[in-house]
């Protein structure tokens, strides 16, 4: 495992011996899945291989099995479904296309895969989530408990503990980012991927030129974008990554755009194939390396939305990825239709799991 991996690692979920097991019992069999939770949305109804039904308003995760009893090729790993989205009022017009998931502090995994005693860490409602972040692959729709329509440039939010499950009937979500404040409005500008850190999640040693007392969203968008900035506009294509600085949430959203990752430095090629991201970590600048003024560096995981080629490496969809900011690309450490059980459809969204952390 390259230094990438080994950093992600780290962040995604404490692993115990058993899961090491299972992954020597897997590579042995020629299968050598991300040893850690992944959470993913698709953009169309389908089956794993272990029997999880879902749909394109979905998230699926899929977790080392830690039931007890011997790993094998076949029981090493297992899905669930993380979040149903016709529960909280959801349909075939909402398809998730990225999504971010921010934990409460203590689940009901105690923060540790091994303190679960089954492959299902959590079911409906979403118990252990203090929110869920979705933006949705659609122009404008209506999205339960929002009277307006929100857009393909809009991000909306859901607070499950803040919902009485008996009750539930619309879903109560709120606009969290609205779009066409801060300059996405066309089409090629419609979110595919996006990461939100809330303002305590910034590392004190990051510095940025704005304070981001609202919190800090990364997005990736579907194509080509101009967004403005106090000099000017920043303009890129959909293998980047934006940093939106946020200064208000909502119906007034109001921050500062920043660049977190240029997909041009390393020969991303179609330029808009970096669909759903999970930010990893977020560095300081190294003030003898920055490039393109980018206020911070990082370090995420990604997968594309089609076959693609880049500098250091070339994938296809469904497929994980992992990148930082020295230019280098390393993967795919994993294939979700390759190895057992398979997801058997097309990943949008990703979230590398962590739970409880």
């Amino acid at each position: 495992m390259n230094r990438l991996w080994k950093r992600i690692a780290v962040f995604a979920v404490v692993l115990v011996v058993t899961v090491g097991v299972m992954v020597q019992v897997a590579a042995a069999q020629g299968i050598t899945p991300y040893p850690g939770i992944i959470y993913i949305s698709t953009d169309a109804a389908g089956m794993t291989d272990d029997g999880v039904p879902y749909d394109a308003y979905d998230i699926v995760g899929r977790i080392p099995y830690l039931n007890g009893g011997s790993p094998t090729t076949n029981d090493a790993y297992a899905w669930f479904k993380l979040f149903d989205g016709e529960y909280y009022g959801l349909g075939n017009v909402h398809n998730i296309n990225g999504f971010s998931i921010e934990w409460a502090e203590i689940g009901p995994c105690g923060g540790i895969v091994a303190d679960c005693v089954s492959p299902y860490p959590v079911g409906t409602p979403l118990d252990n989530v203090e929110a869920l972040y979705l933006s949705f692959d659609f122009t404008a729709r209506h999205v339960p408990g929002i009277p307006d329509k929100v857009r393909g440039q809009d991000i909306v939010v859901l607070h499950p503990n803040d919902i009485t499950p008996s009750v539930v009937t619309d879903g109560d979500f709120e606009v969290y980012f609205d779009g066409s404040d801060v300059g996405l409005s066309t089409i090629s500008e419609k979110i595919d991927a996006l990461d939100v850190w809330t303002a305590d999640m910034v590392p004190s040693d990051v510095s940025f030129p704005e304070d981001c007392a609202a919190g800090l969203i990364f997005v990736s968008t579907q194509g080509n974008y101009r967004v403005p900035t106090p000099g000017g506009s920043l303009v890129g294509d959909g293998s980047d990554i934006l940093m939106f600085c946020a200064t208000n949430l909502g119906n007034d959203t109001a921050g500062f755009w920043f660049r977190g990752f240029d997909g041009s430095d390393l020969s991303v090629t179609p330029k808009h194939a970096i669909t759903g991201i999970d930010i990893v970590e977020l560095l300081p600048v190294d003030p003898y390396g920055q490039v393109d003024e980018e206020p911070a560096e990082l370090i995420f995981g990604f997968i594309a939305r089609q076959a693609f080629t880049a500098d250091y490496a070339v994938g296809g969809p469904s497929e994980l990825f992992a990148a930082d900011y020295t230019g280098f690309i390393d993967g795919p450490a994993d294939d979700f239709n390759g190895t057992w059980p398979a997801l058997n459809g097309t990943a949008t969204g990703l979230s590398l799991g962590d739970i409880g952390n």
